[in-house]
C-alpha cells in the first residue's frame, strides 16, 4: 500500500482519537462501584469483550498497514547480503563438559539471554543449563524428577531475572513456577491458579513490558484469544485478537510449523499468529495492539479446511515461520513443500525479494555460516549453530566475495579450525547497522 508520510501520520492521529473516545464510551457503559472493583482479580480483570471486539474492528483499518504478498511461484532475487545488514558479529561457543551436554540442534533450541547470562534447554533431555555471557558453564538448573524443585516436563515461559538474582521455569503436570538462584538451587515453588495458562500449556510466553508477560496461544480451533497479557504474578490482565474458530478432526493431527513469529524491534514486541491470520501486530502497551503488516500467500494460504481434512492438507501451502526487522527491511522465513525459503521486504522499493541461499542471509561479512536469527532484541540478533557446521563450512570457501573487515574474516577462519565438531552449540550474535 503506497501512502505518504503526511497521510500516515494523519490516519494514526485519527485512530488514536477514535480509540480514546471508544474507551471512554465503553468504560462509561460498564461503570463499577468501588466494592465491585476490589473483587476483580486475576482472570476477572480482563478487558470486557465489548471493548476487545470494538478494538479489533478499529485497528483492523487499513490505515498505515503495509501489505506484503508471498508467491512461491515467483521468487525475485537480489544481491543483498549480510555485509549490507550488520555492522558486527560475535561467536560464543558454549563450554562443553560431561555435566552440561546440550546436544545438537535440529530445528530449534530454546534459550533466553540477559546482560550476563545464557539459559539453554537441552532438546533431548529437557534439562536447563546456565552459562555466563562468555559461554562458561555455571550450573544445571533443577533436575528431571518429581521431587521438590524437579520437573518431568516444562514449557515456556522461563526467565532470567537478574534484578532479583533468580531463574524461573514453568513446569506442567501440575502447573507450577519453579524458582532457582543463580547456582541452580531451588528456592521456591508457586502453583498456578490461572486457567488461561494451565489450559493452554502449548503457548509461548515472552517478556512484554516491565509490568507484564505475553502468552501466545496456538490456534487449535477453540482458542478464545491469541494473546494473553499476564502481570508479574501471572494473573491475566488483558487479552487480544480472537482467532478464527474451527472444529478439529480428532482423527487427524496436523502441524503447519511454527505457530508464531515474534521479535522485539523499536522497544516493541511484534507478533504474528502464523495460522489463519495474516496480520503482524505490535504492542504499544499491554492494552493496545496495532496491525503493522499483512503477510499473505494468496491461494497458498493455510485454510480451516486444510487443518481438518488430510486430503486437502496435502496440497501446496505457504506457512510463515519467523520474521525480524531492520530500518530498511522486514525479513521473512517461510516453508513451502517441505522446503524453507528466506526473503525480505524492501520498505523503500515496496517489493519482496528472495535470498539466493537456502539456509539464510548469504554471509559475505566474514565467510561464516549463512545467517538467520532465532531471536531479535532491537538491533541485536541471536541464533545458535551446531559446532560441526563450522568445519563443514570451511570447505565452501570462495563461494562469495567477502566484504567485511580483514581481521574479522581472519578471526572467522581461525575460529572454524579451532572449534571441535563434537562441542556444544555456538551462540552467534549479530548487530544491525543503524
Amino acid at each position: 500500500m503506497k501512502m505518504s508520510i503526511k497521510l500516515l501520520i494523519k490516519n494514526n492521529i485519527h485512530i488514536t482519537i477514535l480509540y480514546c473516545l471508544l474507551y471512554i464510551l465503553v468504560s462509561g457503559c460498564n461503570t463499577q462501584t468501588g466494592s465491585d472493583k476490589e473483587k476483580k482479580t486475576g482472570s476477572d480483570s480482563i478487558e470486557s469483550d465489548q471493548i476487545l471486539e470494538m478494538e479489533q474492528k478499529l485497528f483492523s483499518s487499513e490505515s498505515g498497514i503495509t501489505k506484503i504478498n508471498i508467491d512461491p511461484d515467483s521468487k525475485s532475487q537480489s544481491s543483498l547480503a549480510l555485509n549490507d545488514i550488520i555492522e558486527s558479529i560475535e561467536y560464543i561457543p558454549l563450554e562443553t563438559k560431561d555435566e552440561c551436554i546440550v546436544g545438537t540442534i535440529n530445528k530449534d533450541i530454546f534459550f533466553e539471554i540477559s546482560d550476563n547470562y545464557i539459559l539453554v534447554q537441552c532438546s533431548k533431555t529437557g534439562r536447563f543449563y546456565l552459562f555466563n555471557r562468555k559461554g562458561r558453564f555455571i550450573a544445571q538448573i533443577g533436575n528431571i524428577g518429581e521431587g521438590p524443585g524437579e520437573y518431568l516436563s516444562t514449557t515456556r515461559p522461563y526467565f532470567i531475572d537478574e534484578e532479583n538474582k533468580q531463574l524461573i521455569l514453568f513446569a506442567v503436570h501440575p502447573d507450577r513456577y519453579l524458582y532457582y538462584d543463580m547456582t541452580g538451587k531451588h528456592i521456591n515453588t508457586v502453583h498456578s491458579q490461572n486457567k488461561d495458562i494451565s489450559e493452554r500449556t502449548g503457548g509461548t510466553t515472552k517478556k512484554l513490558f516491565n509490568e507484564g508477560l505475553l502468552l501466545m496461544i496456538p490456534n487449535i480451533g477453540d482458542v478464545p484469544f491469541s494473546y494473553t497479557i499476564l502481570d508479574n504474578n501471572f494473573n491475566t490482565i488483558a487479552q487480544h485478537v480472537k482467532p478464527v474458530q474451527f472444529t478439529r478432526n480428532p482423527n487427524f493431527v496436523v502441524s503447519t510449523g511454527a505457530s508464531f513469529s515474534y521479535y522485539i524491534y523499536g522497544n516493541r514486541m511484534h507478533v504474528r499468529n502464523n495460522n489463519l491470520n495474516d496480520t503482524l501486530y505490535f504492542f504499544e502497551n499491554y492494552r493496545r495492539i496495532i496491525p503493522k503488516y499483512t503477510v499473505n500467500a494468496g491461494i497458498y494460504e493455510v485454510t480451516t479446511d486444510m487443518l481438518t481434512d488430510e486430503k486437502i492438507f496435502n496440497r501446496t501451502f505457504v506457512n510463515m515461520s519467523s520474521a525480524f526487522e531492520s530500518r530498511d527491511y522486514l525479513f521473512i522465513q517461510y516453508a513451502c513443500q517441505r522446503k524453507r525459503y528466506y526473503c525480505y521486504y524492501d520498505k523503500s522499493k515496496q517489493n519482496l525479494f528472495h535470498f539466493s541461499s537456502e539456509t539464510g542471509i548469504p554471509n559475505d561479512f566474514d565467510g561464516g555460516l549463512d545467517f538467520w536469527p532465532q531471536q531479535q532484541y532491537n538491533d541485536v540478533l541471536y541464533t545458535f549453530y551446531d559446532a560441526y557446521l563450522f568445519e563443514e563450512n570451511m570447505g565452501k570457501s570462495n563461494r562469495i566475495q567477502l566484504k567485511g573487515p580483514k581481521d574479522v574474516i581472519n578471526n572467522m577462519k581461525i575460529f572454524s579450525r579451532k572449534v571441535d565438531p563434537e562441542d556444544n552449540p555456538v551462540l552467534v550474535i549479530a548487530k544491525l547497522k543503524k
